[in-house]
């Protein structure tokens, strides 16, 4: 019987490792921990950088046109919202992590009123004083509390904003737990002005949503989806927000260990299924966010309606055979529902799972502009990393088998052999395989088909999508995305994806000193990802 009890308590062991937790309660710091990828990605991610500057883009781009269809009568105005939309605040909340605090009103305040702690999110000044300088009145509504007016006009002139007076600034009464900003643009609009634009990271910094559960905000949505890029200008902000607590009434008001679970409920995670523990305690929330909150779908549509105006006239301005380029993963297909099976490191079985996958559903917005590229005579390539062969034995080109008929399934204009690209396809005799930058050079020299085609667009969730290495310029840095700043919502229309494994691989390697991944322990990476949070100095017990 010893035997027995023995093999019952290693059991129990293992069971407890795989769930990431020791033998207690489900504790803040736990939670916490949740967040890490969402704020590696956010601070580290050069894509990140890239979608808010592809925000302010499409924002500059519409503001001609709608002062040109403004009414003589009405001043023109732009509501925007100040944090994770001009000014950074994941330091307040990374700051907690590997700690047991959660946010409170005093942490709050105190950040809020440490100006010079809040950094400028890139494109953001700029767009700002272009607004200004057309005549545009700017408001800032924020969530912020009345309390801290006096540091919140110190932040927004320290990074030389317009309009930052009391006048343009209305914040939140203290006492004020709705977080309603309506009553704030209508104040703005009673006063004469006609709002021409809203920009923001949460869906309520645009208008009112219907309800506060994610399955009505996602349908909502949808039945809005042309709005976001026109009127609207949505940007990530998978860290924190009003999606989290959507999953379930009154979530905010949960104890940790009931939040995880719920959270661990609504992804379909389960203690059994994890190749790495600590990777998927870390990559929660950036998964509730990419799977569940209505702003990750309204960013997808937001980028493919600008990608189909944009179409109309890069191909105007195109000699020749127009193409576009497209990524698959991430881009087109939805492979995030495979979440029990995502590691960091190189696990060919979990690879193979989820790339034979047939029922993986499309980005929304992916087969609308699509059907448009096809409507103006645009040749669409699709080119992947993918590799075209699984590990099994006798299995040739069976992945590439699986995502034809993927993209025939959903039927995808130019779902055929001859325009789905795969890296690992020879580019001449001499090579194995190629990289997307020799397969770009393919298309456009007429190695693929005969005809030499001129490349349009090129649309991605990674920076390794577009033509950066042609320029010289290495994707994985985000330095990049300032060089090409203009580009993005224009000639490169970039996707959302926090749960990229090329993009978490990447930043992965830079703090790891370029070391093998494939080579460390579950623990060195979490170590990794823990290093790269970025820390507040003046945080609450800091003594300062």
């Amino acid at each position: 019987m010893l035997w027995k009890s023995q093999l019952l308590w290693t059991l129990l062991f293992i069971n407890t490792l795989a769930f990431g937790l020791e033998s207690r309660e489900y504790s803040q710091q736990d939670l916490n921990s949740e967040a890490i990828i969402a704020a590696n990605w956010i601070q580290h991610a050069p894509e990140y950088r890239a979608l808010l500057y592809q925000g302010f883009n499409i924002a500059s781009d519409q503001l001609a046109q709608k002062l040109a269809r403004l009414s003589k009568k009405k001043k023109p105005a732009i509501i925007i919202d100040i944090d994770e939309t001009l000014l950074k605040g994941t330091p307040c909340f990374s700051s907690m992590i590997d700690t047991n605090n959660k946010l409170t009103v005093e942490r709050s305040l105190l950040w809020w009123n440490d100006y010079k702690s809040q950094e400028v999110l890139p494109g953001a000044v700029d767009f700002v004083n272009f607004a200004a300088y057309q005549g545009v009145e700017i408001f800032y509504i924020s969530g912020r509390y009345i309390d801290v007016m006096p540091s919140t006009i110190k932040a927004l002139e320290r990074h030389g904003f317009p309009y930052a007076d009391k006048a343009h600034i209305l914040l939140q009464p203290p006492k004020d737990r709705t977080l309603s900003k309506e009553g704030k643009r209508n104040l703005i609009k009673n006063k004469g002005f006609e709002v021409i634009m809203l920009l923001g990271d949460q869906l309520d910094d645009l208008t009112e949503p219907p309800s506060k559960l994610y399955r009505q905000r996602q349908s909502w949505v949808d039945k809005h989806f042309s709005r976001f890029g026109l009127h609207w200008i949505i940007f990530p902000n998978p860290f924190y927000g009003g999606w989290e607590s959507s999953i379930s009434e009154g979530y905010s008001h949960l104890p940790p260990a009931e939040k995880h679970q719920l959270r661990m409920e609504v992804l379909g995670l389960s203690r059994d299924k994890a190749p790495d523990p600590l990777f998927r305690q870390h990559m929660i929330q950036a998964a509730i966010w990419q799977n569940f909150s209505g702003s990750y779908r309204a960013l997808n549509y937001q980028a493919f309606n600008q990608a189909g105006r944009q179409l109309e006239t890069l191909v105007k301005n195109t000699e020749g055979n127009p193409a576009i380029v497209v990524d698959i993963d991430g881009t087109v297909l939805n492979v995030t529902d495979e979440l029990a099976l995502l590691n960091i490191q190189n696990n060919k079985s979990n690879r193979d799972k989820k790339l034979l996958n047939t029922d993986n559903a499309l980005i929304n917005g992916a087969k609308t502009f699509l059907a448009k590229a096809r409507q103006l005579d645009v040749e669409i390539f699709y080119l992947t990393n993918r590799p075209a062969t699984s590990s099994k034995s006798h299995s040739k080109n069976d992945i590439y088998q699986a995502t034809l008929a993927n993209l025939k399934k959903h039927k995808l204009p130019y779902a055929d052999r001859e325009h789905l690209i795969f890296t690992e396809q020879n580019s001449s005799n001499t090579q194995k395989s190629c990289n997307k930058e020799q397969k770009r050079a393919d298309i456009e020299q007429g190695r693929i088909n005969g005809r030499k085609y001129q490349i349009a667009m090129l649309i991605g969730d990674h920076l390794d999508d577009f033509d950066l290495t042609e320029k010289g310029l290495n994707p994985e840095v985000p330095e990049t995305a300032d060089k090409v700043r203009s580009l993005f919502g224009r000639r490169y229309i970039v996707l959302p994806s926090v749960l990229s494994m090329p993009e978490i691989r990447a930043y992965h390697r830079k703090a790891a000193n370029n070391r093998n991944l494939d080579s460390l322990t579950p623990e060195e990476l979490a170590r990794i990802r823990t290093k790269l949070l970025h820390d507040w100095p003046g945080k609450p017990g800091t003594g300062n």
